[in-house]
């Protein structure tokens, strides 16, 4: 593997942080850089983390919307979500205080 050096400017105080990390690592600034760079290069190109159960949960709540609707009627449900809608809002404000 072939490396192509770059110059990168940093703040004073990121690049002091950095020189203490390489060195409370036992490694090098550049390899610090190097590991960040391409971990955040393989983030940006890797699928959503969550994909997969977000897909899951919307299609569990869509067959349980469909099985509800048809066993209890829609303003029943209807009602069913509001009080589930401010539930989840309560725990989100709980949780996400500043959110």
């Amino acid at each position: 593997m072939s490396l192509i050096a770059f110059t990168v400017r940093l703040p004073e105080a990121v690049a002091t942080a950095l020189q203490h990390e390489a060195a409370r690592r036992g490694t090098t600034p550049a390899d610090i850089l190097r590991t960040a760079v391409t971990a955040y290069l393989e983030k940006e190109q890797a699928p959503e983390p969550h994909h997969e159960l977000l897909y899951e949960i919307a299609k569990t709540r869509s067959v349980l919307l469909r099985f509800l609707d048809k066993q209890l009627g829609g303003t029943a449900v209807d009602q069913l979500l509001d009080v589930a809608d401010g539930d989840a809002r309560l725990y989100l404000t709980a949780r996400y205080p500043g959110g």
